[in-house]
């Protein structure tokens, strides 16, 4: 037992206890095989058990029974050591020297400065290598323009085409590049440019000095006194704010409307009183450079652009005006507060608003005969009057022989109204001297004891009775319907009575006029006869209007020329009776 002890290589004695068993936790073992052989006699320790030898006689066997002269010696020295006593180690000779002792920590971390700066040194190299390779590359690329520079040269001298001075190519090649930068820039200029002239087209095409959605500052620039009640106002657009092409561009925006809805028919604004925050339609005078003017707009009515070119870069533009015949009167909000407005006072417009277009309706060039308009005006009512006949004399300013005979019966409360320098009156007579005659007015005065009855309708009108036959009754061919009446928005008289003097239609922000729905070869174009006044006055002679849908419409024709119809049924069928 003690034998195999001893050959196992492991000294035991230090690990041995008092009873001869050895203490696992006293064993430092530093190695796998130690582990195993320390293993294997824990086995045979076991094993020998049933031999009844006790650890302490194995471990006795074990020191006291040496199977050699060298394990003798080598057990004697241990137990020498052993029961030596202990002393105190020599001091080092480092130490008595004073010199500082090394330690592990600083071994480490020496060895690890090292490892450091010998990576330090491998990154260092291969970044000079990285370096060189890349000056290589470059050298090679250099070298390569070189023979490619030098091949195209060869080619170019084969071919006759090489400079003979290097410095001369070298300069056009500059140049070349001096014009890629020059191109580069007026590009840019130009786009620039061109931006800045959109963004002023979008500007001024979305900011007009008059539209129907929202309110436009005008500044008064006139105010003339009529009559004792009554004033001509004149407004100009307040767009000297903005400036330089901008304003030109309104202005001229502005001046071609003014040309566009001369052209057509009737048409108002509105005219805020602030105050109160309540509006009133007001019918401009139309000016006579307008009508004078050649219709140059096509046959939907729009603004094209070149128009407002050219109306953009006139030498001497004229600021685009509005006149208002305005009488004030008692209870009125709009025209008592306008009547005390100044010259320099500013106020604000919306529109325009178009109601008839009389031309489409009183007939166009092609007509086959002229036919008659007449109009009943009381006071201020004389505007729309003025318009119809302006449109209708520069529709056919060119061709006067088809044109309308247009009668006017303006109504008036005094002869103060009348005066021959009164401006309105200044206006007809130039109308009547323009149109040769086509154009007639009759001024009827309320303190003359002289007012329109219907012996006026009747011969301004040249209407006639129907012709009496005893096998004929005239209250039967009074309700016998019109042949002349057409399904026709414009010459209909069906289709007038629920019209709320719509002759325009709203298609994208554009106000086209409606086309007209007669026979092809045989337009059934009718005779106007118009309304326009106070409410007392166009109810006396044309009956009221109603309301439906929110909006006010014709209505039956009643009032005297309701009368006359009945009487003269000619004039239910051939003509158009027009409330405005």
């Amino acid at each position: 037992m003690s034998g195999r002890l001893v050959s196992s290589g492991i000294r035991l004695p230090k690990h041995v206890a008092g009873d001869g068993r050895l203490d696992l936790m006293k064993i430092s073992l530093s190695s796998h095989a130690q582990r195993q052989t320390l293993q294997r006699i824990y086995t045979q320790r076991s094993q020998h058990r049933q031999f009844h030898v006790s650890p302490s006689q194995a471990a006795k066997s074990r020191f006291d029974s040496p199977k050699s002269e060298k394990d003798e010696s080598r057990f004697a020295a241990a137990k020498s050591k052993k029961n030596a006593p202990k002393s105190t180690p020599e001091p080092n000779a480092a130490q008595d020297q004073g010199e500082p002792r090394v330690t592990r920590k600083e071994v480490k971390r020496e060895r690890t400065k090292i490892l450091l700066e010998q990576r330090e040194q491998k990154i260092r190299e291969l970044e000079a290598q990285e370096k060189e390779r890349l000056e290589q590359e470059k050298q090679e690329e250099k070298r390569a323009d070189q023979e490619r520079q030098e091949l195209k040269r060869l080619v170019k001298k084969q071919l006759g085409l090489e400079t003979e001075n290097p410095a001369t190519e070298e300069k056009s090649r500059s140049e070349q590049s001096s014009n890629v930068v020059r191109n580069i820039f007026f590009s840019g200029v130009a786009s620039a440019g061109a931006l800045v002239l959109w963004e002023m087209w979008r500007f001024a095409y979305s900011t007009e000095p008059l539209n129907d959605q929202k309110f436009s500052p005008f500044e008064i620039v006139d105010r003339q006194q009529v009559s004792p009640t009554a004033f001509i106002v004149t407004v100009k657009p307040v767009v000297s704010r903005l400036g330089g092409l901008a304003s030109q561009w309104k202005l001229a925006w502005l001046e071609t409307l003014q040309h566009k809805l001369a052209g057509e028919g009737t048409w108002a604004v509105e005219i805020k009183q602030p105050e109160l925050q309540v509006a009133r339609d007001y019918t401009p005078l139309p000016e006579l450079d307008v009508l004078s003017a050649t219709n140059e707009y096509d046959t939907r009515g729009r603004i094209e652009l070149f128009q407002l070119l050219k109306g953009l870069f006139s030498p001497q533009q004229s600021i685009p005006t509005f006149k208002f015949l305005i009488r004030r009167t008692e209870g009125g909000e709009v025209s008592s507060w306008l009547s005390r407005r100044k010259v320099g006072d500013t106020i604000e417009l919306r529109g325009p608003h178009q109601s008839f277009n009389v031309v489409a309706r009183a007939g166009y060039k092609e007509a086959e005969e002229p036919k008659r308009v007449v109009f009943l005006a009381g006071g201020t009512g004389i505007a729309p009057a003025l318009q119809a006949a302006g449109s209708l004399f520069r529709e056919h300013g060119q061709t006067l022989k088809k044109m309308p005979q247009v009668d006017i019966i303006w109504a008036n409360r005094s002869k103060e109204d009348i005066k021959t320098d009164n401006p309105v009156i200044e206006l007809l007579e130039k109308l009547k001297e323009m149109s040769r005659g086509k154009i007639n007015y009759v001024c009827v005065v309320d303190e003359e004891g002289r007012f329109i009855t219907a012996n006026d309708i009747v011969a301004k009108t040249q209407i006639t009775p129907p012709r009496k036959s005893w096998f004929w009754n005239s209250s039967k061919a009074e309700s016998t319907p019109s042949k002349n009446d057409v399904n026709c928005y414009y010459h209909s008289s069906k289709h007038l009575i629920t019209s709320a003097g719509e002759d325009y239609e709203k298609v994208d922000g554009e106000n086209p006029r409606r086309q007209c729905a007669c026979p092809v070869g045989r337009p059934s174009f009718k005779n106007l006869l118009m309304v326009s006044g106070p409410e007392g006055f166009n109810n006396h002679f044309a009956g009221p209007k109603y309301w439906a849908d929110g909006k006010e419409r014709q209505g039956p024709v009643g009032g005297v020329i309701g009368e006359l119809a009945k009487k003269y049924p000619s004039l239910a069928s051939d003509w158009l009776v027009l409330k405005l």
